[in-house]
């Protein structure tokens, strides 16, 4: 009986446990993109590994610190003869007395401390630089994901509308093709009418499909993004058009670019400033190396004559003198390391305002596709309109009518690929101006 008690209450726990994973999956979450941004921030993989990397970097700190502290290490040490010990004789009359003991034991105990040492000195300044790197690359890291889920974000909305935009198209489609028929039975139209408008719907419906399944994609790849369940329901509150509106095209324009507030180049300074240590690690090899010891060691065997003494204290100098040139080569091939890293710099710094111009530029020219764009699907609207009263007043034929709802169905796709389009471009130059 209590086998069977204790069977249905791990069946119960696992069902109950089951239904709370499937709640969560299940859970919707609703959410702006500076939510999705910062939820991002919190589960990402990605900037958890670049945080334990600056952890690990903060205690690198301490640990290079600590070589330059005292260090103390103690000793026991046992020794046991199992061969016979050797024996004397001075009297015949009296016994003969054994050479040595069959076990032996002591204690060690050595305090050390570094006195000098060039590398010592260059590798405290080392851990700390290296330290900075770590930070850097957090930053760097919060911004690339930052950028990929403003994209992911904004991918979704442009499938979504242009998803709803064609199951609106759709709908009036079948509904003229529904009319059309009845047309067509009572001898009022042509049957290629109504097989025009077939394949318009036809074609619809496959577009409506393949948008939608590149809707589920983006939607895996933000959830991906954030650090949630691939299946997690997102539903995305902001618009496209709301976006674009709120773009300050001005203010944008009239940001300066300034290469110390870009990530990509400072951290090609902290690099820099890694190759100089290296190169000075390389000159302190020349450098000799003092180290300061006390030591007390006790032999815990009474019978055992034992002529060393208890205290020690000692001095070591380490002076290198010749190394066939070892030394020198090394310096050489680090003083060379640090010319190349202010090469990348040079090199990045010439990219980045190329990059700038660029983006710039493309801003601009997504800003006028948005405005053109607009007239156009603004035109497309009235076009349908005036042609859907011309078709059902039989002045214009299935053929016109499609052409015109093609049009705008081309117009308000065209408009949202512009505003995807101009808000990448906006990504592209906030991230390079540090306004991500």
């Amino acid at each position: 009986m209590k086998q069977v008690t204790a069977v249905l209450t791990l069946a119960l726990m696992l069902v109950v446990s089951g239904s709370f994973a499937a709640d969560n999956l299940a859970e919707k979450k609703v959410l702006t993109l500076s939510q999705a941004q910062e939820i991002a921030m919190q589960n990402s993989l990605t900037i958890k590994d670049a945080s334990y990397d600056l952890e690990a970097a903060r205690k690198k700190i301490w640990e290079t610190t600590a070589i330059g502290l005292p260090q103390a290490d103690a000793k026991y040490s046992f020794t046991h003869n199992p061969a016979s010990l050797p024996e004397i004789q001075f009297d015949p009359n009296s016994p003969p007395i054994k050479i040595g003991t069959k076990s032996s034991s002591s204690i060690t105990a050595t305090v050390s401390q570094l006195i000098f040492s060039g590398s010592y000195i260059v590798g405290l300044q080392a851990s700390k630089t290296y330290k900075q790197i770590m930070e850097q690359s957090l930053e760097k890291t919060r911004i690339d994901v930052r950028s990929a889920v403003a994209q992911s974000y904004y991918l979704i909305l442009l499938t979504s509308q242009t998803g709803e935009v064609l199951k609106g198209n759709l709908e009036n489609l079948n509904k003229l093709l529904n009319d059309t028929q009845k047309m067509f039975e009572k001898g009022f139209t042509e049957e290629t009418s109504v097989d025009q408008l077939s394949i318009a719907v036809n074609d619809l419906n496959i577009s409506l499909s393949t948008i939608q399944r590149q809707e589920q994609v983006a939607r895996r790849l933000l959830n991906f993004q954030m650090g949630l369940e691939l299946e997690t329901q997102v539903d995305l509150t902001d618009k496209l058009e709301d976006i674009v509106r709120g773009i300050n095209r001005e203010r944008i324009l009239e940001t300066q670019f300034s290469l110390e507030k870009n990530i990509d180049y400072n951290m090609t300074v902290t690099n820099i400033k890694a190759k100089k240590l290296l190169y000075k690690n390389e000159l302190a090899s020349y450098l000799p190396t003092i180290a300061g010891f006390y030591q007390y060691q006790k032999y815990l065997n009474d019978q055992s004559f034992n002529f060393q003494p208890t205290n020690l204290f000692g001095l070591s100098i380490s002076l290198p003198i010749f190394s066939s040139g070892q030394r020198y080569s090394k310096v050489g091939q680090a003083k060379i390391e640090m010319s190349k890293a202010e090469n990348a710099k040079e090199q990045v710094a010439r990219s980045l305002t190329m990059e700038y111009q660029q983006a710039k530029e493309d801003f601009n020219t997504a800003w006028e596709k948005y405005q053109n764009s607009k007239k156009s699907q603004t035109l497309a609207q009235k076009v349908l309109k005036d042609m859907t009263i011309k078709f059902n007043n039989g002045m214009a034929s299935s053929m016109d009518l499609t052409q015109a709802n093609d049009k705008l169905l081309q117009a308000v796709s065209n408009l949202y690929n512009v505003e995807f389009e101009l808000l990448n471009a906006k990504i592209r130059l906030d991230k390079i101006t540090n306004n991500l």
